[in-house]
C-alpha cells in the first residue's frame, strides 16, 4: 500500500527524511519496498500483512505505529467529529440484514448536496500520491476517509433507490449485477449483495452497483459504512476473480468500532467541502458491540520467550504508546487489547 509522507508528517508531526522513516519501519514493523517522489510529496510503498490490515493499512494506523517508534504525541488526532450517531433516527430508506452473521454493523447518513463537482487540489494530490485516481467530490472524499482511517465507504444515489428499502442479503445462484466499472458480473450462490425493492444495487463489500451510483445530477446520497463478513467477502472475490481496495479491507476482517469513526468524518468532509446538509442524524445497527479482550501479562514469560531480560516498564510503555490499556496485578498486568487490533 502507498502512503503519503506529508500526510503522515501531518498527522505524527516527525522530523525524519522520507527514507529514514523507510529504515525505520523495515527494522521495526513492515518492509517498505520502495520510496517514490511524487510532484512535492513522497509515496512510500509499505507491505503491510494481512494480520495487520485493520489497524495499520490507513494513515492514521501507520501514523500512530511511526508516533510509538519515534516516541511521539499524535500532532492530529483526526477525526475529531463531535457529531454522535443516534439511535431515534429514522431516515426514509428502510434498512433490513437479512442473517446477523453478513453484516455486524451497519451505519449509514443521508444527506442533501447541491452541487458534486472536483475535490480539492489538496485531496487529489493525496489520492494520487497514495496510488488512487481523483473521480469526482463524492467518490474522492470515500475514498479519502478510506485511506485515512481503514472504513470504506459507499454513497447511494438516494432518488434511485426503488421503493424505499435496501435488503442486505446473500445472492441467489445466477442473479446478475453491473459494477461501478461497468462490468457484469453472474453471481454464485452465497455472495453478500444489497437490493432495493427491485434489483441488485451493490455488491457488498467489494464495489457499488452502476445504477444506484451518484453522478453530477445527484442531489441526495445515502453515505454507508458497514462491517461485512469477511470470509463471505474473500470468498466472493475469489469466486468472481473481482477485487477493490474496500474488499481487500473487509476480506482481512475489519473493527465494526472503526465503521462510526470512518462514517462521521465522511460526513464531516461532505459538510466542509460541498455544503452538504445532513437529513437527520445517522443510523446505527448494530445488535451486538465488540468490546475489548483482556489478557494477564507475565513480563518474566516475555522476556524468556524472547531470551532478552526486560523490565516491566519497559512492557506497559510499549504496549501504552500502541494504544493498549494496562492495569496492574500483582507482578504481572492485564492488557486490555483494542478491537482495532484484529492480530
Amino acid at each position: 500500500m502507498k502512503f503519503s509522507y506529508n500526510w503522515l508528517k501531518e498527522i505524527a508531526g516527525f522530523k525524519e527524511s522520507p527514507e529514514k522513516l523507510a529504515e525505520l519501519l523495515n527494522i521495526r514493523s513492515f518492509e517498505v519496498e520502495a520510496v517514490e517522489k511524487i510532484g512535492k510529496d513522497f509515496a512510500l510503498d509499505a507491505k503491510i500483512p494481512t494480520n495487520r490490515i485493520s489497524d495499520a493499512a490507513n494513515h492514521m494506523g501507520l501514523a500512530k505505529e511511526l508516533a510509538a517508534i519515534l516516541n511521539l504525541k499524535l500532532k492530529n488526532k483526526k477525526p475529531l467529529v463531535k457529531t454522535k450517531i443516534k439511535k431515534e433516527n429514522r431516515p426514509s430508506v428502510q434498512i433490513k440484514i437479512a442473517k446477523p452473521k453478513l453484516c455486524s454493523r451497519y451505519t449509514a447518513q443521508e444527506l442533501e448536496i447541491k452541487n458534486i463537482g472536483l475535490s480539492p487540489k489538496w485531496m487529489q494530490e493525496r489520492l494520487i500520491t497514495s496510488g488512487m485516481r481523483p473521480i469526482d467530490a463524492v467518490v474522492d472524499i470515500t475514498n479519502y476517509v478510506m485511506l485515512e482511517t481503514g472504513t470504506p465507504l459507499h454513497a447511494f444515489d438516494l432518488d434511485k433507490i426503488k421503493g424505499g428499502k435496501l435488503t442486505i442479503r446473500e445472492s441467489k445462484a445466477g442473479e446478475e449485477v453491473v459494477t461501478l466499472d461497468n462490468r457484469p458480473h453472474t453471481l454464485p450462490q452465497g455472495v453478500i449483495v444489497i437490493q432495493d425493492a427491485e434489483r441488485l444495487i451493490d455488491l457488498a463489500g467489494i464495489m457499488g452497483g452502476a445504477n444506484s451510483a451518484a453522478s453530477a445530477q445527484t442531489k441526495k446520497i445515502l453515505l454507508q459504512a458497514a462491517t461485512f463478513n469477511p470470509v463471505k467477502i474473500y470468498r466472493a472475490s475469489r469466486m468472481l476473480n473481482f477485487s477493490s481496495a474496500a474488499s481487500k479491507i473487509y476480506s482481512a476482517g475489519m473493527d465494526p468500532n472503526q465503521t462510526e469513526i470512518g462514517l462521521l468524518r465522511a460526513i464531516e468532509l461532505f459538510v466542509k467541502l460541498l455544503t452538504a446538509k445532513p437529513i437527520g442524524t445517522p443510523l446505527d445497527i448494530y445488535p451486538e458491540k465488540a468490546t475489548p479482550a483482556r489478557i494477564l501479562f507475565r513480563p518474566e514469560h516475555a522476556s524468556k520467550a524472547i531470551g532478552l531480560d526486560l523490565p516491566p516498564s519497559f512492557y506497559r510503555e510499549t504496549f501504552r504508546k500502541l494504544g493498549f490499556g494496562i492495569s496492574k496485578k500483582n507482578n504481572a498486568f492485564f492488557v486490555e487489547i483494542p478491537t482495532i487490533r484484529r492480530d
